[in-house]
């Protein structure tokens, strides 16, 4: 994962280049209605930015101590936030 420029983070997603904004952990949880629960595993497994915590394998989160409808839960914070915040800006 870069940091571009404009403080957001690039990515790649099935062969694309994106860019998120950079949004702390706990801004994260709040806009994305996560519960405290949550914020505080991402937070002790050392997540600083939401584009971390899109690059980590689901078994590592369940290894960290995340529970199914937890994992749930985030995929679907994660996907709000690609699909309100996502920029593609270029082919990888």
């Amino acid at each position: 994962m870069a940091e571009t420029e404009s403080g957001g983070q690039r990515i790649v997603v099935d062969g694309k280049v994106i860019t998120v904004p950079s949004l702390s952990v706990a801004d994260f949880c709040q806009q994305y209605r996560l519960s405290d629960e949550i914020k505080k595993l991402l937070l002790n497994e050392k997540f600083e930015t939401a584009g971390a915590v899109l690059e980590a394998a689901e078994s590592n989160l369940e290894k960290a101590g995340f529970k199914q409808g937890q994992v749930a839960e985030l995929k679907r914070a994660l996907r709000e936030f690609l699909s309100s915040k996502m920029v593609v800006t270029a082919n990888a």
